[in-house]
């Protein structure tokens, strides 16, 4: 078969627009399906967007399915992996996302600078979120979470200093 990837976002969107919920997850639901009955992978550009468009529509959980059956049926990018872990992110699975993000950051370390440094951010944002969940800043391991976060935050600044003062540069023109 050869994916119709127009047809699934023009549906998805149709779905989304009309807030059809139960047509987005119906439609999620038969793509994950699909996927799995399919010898070729879901092109990765058009994946990228679809799960990019369920994020900022907050289904999370629709997100979360599709990308862990991209990535079991060959679609497994550093794009739709990280997008994998920001639907986990945005559910509060943080162990399990904090394992993906660091075989990600090793897995694109010398090969994909922009998903690397994504993957290092989105790290300190699990972090930084365990020890504000936590609410108990005073606990030894909490403090070790907000010390992590800031870590894996500076990280990609450290590794390309000139990177944050084009980006402040380019806030300000």
């Amino acid at each position: 078969m050869v994916w119709n990837a127009q047809a699934d976002w023009e549906a998805l969107e149709r779905a989304l627009v009309g807030f059809d919920n139960g047509a987005v997850v119906a439609l999620c639901d038969d793509l994950v399906r699909r996927l799995y009955a399919e010898s070729e992978p879901y092109p990765t550009g058009p994946a990228k967007k679809l799960l990019n468009r369920l994020r900022t529509r907050r289904f999370f959980a629709q997100m979360e399915r599709i990308a862990d059956a991209l990535i079991q049926t060959g679609a497994q990018t550093p794009g739709v992996r990280r997008l994998y872990a920001q639907a986990l992110l945005d559910q509060g699975h943080f162990t399990v996302a904090l394992q993906v993000l660091d075989a990600l950051i090793a897995d694109t370390q010398d090969s994909d600078r922009q998903e690397n440094a994504e993957a290092r951010g989105l790290k300190g944002r699990a972090y930084k979120q365990m020890y504000i969940n936590a609410r108990a800043p005073g606990v030894q391991r909490n403090q070790r979470w907000l010390d992590n976060a800031a870590i894996a935050y500076h990280g990609p600044y450290a590794s390309e200093p000139d990177s944050e003062d084009d980006w402040c540069r380019l806030r300000h023109e």
